[in-house]
């Protein structure tokens, strides 16, 4: 079973396309939050990783700046799915 660190390290990995399409309908679904209105569902699709990349990022960056509550209110979805699937990823625990 692949453990967080290989989440983080290869999100493209076959054994996560599960958590990708989750992600991906999420996107579709969520496309004006996004920025993407105007995208055709197949780039939202096509771009996952990266999508998931960039509002990783951002999340990380507003909860060291300390604006998370700012990132929350518009992207709480995503910080509600993120929080699911590291649940369902086994983490390599540190002995």
């Amino acid at each position: 079973m692949p453990t967080f660190d290989y989440f983080i390290q290869s999100p493209e990995a076959p054994e996560f396309a599960a958590i990708r399409s989750r992600l991906a309908l999420a996107f579709v679904e969520h496309k004006a939050e996004i920025g993407a209105s105007a995208a055709r569902d197949d780039d939202i699709v096509d771009n996952v990783d990266k999508i998931s990349a960039i509002l990783m990022a951002a999340f990380l960056t507003a909860c060291i700046d300390g604006r998370r509550e700012a990132f929350v209110e518009p992207f709480g979805w995503f910080v509600d799915i993120v929080a699911e699937v590291l649940d369902e990823v086994p983490r390599k625990l540190d002995s």
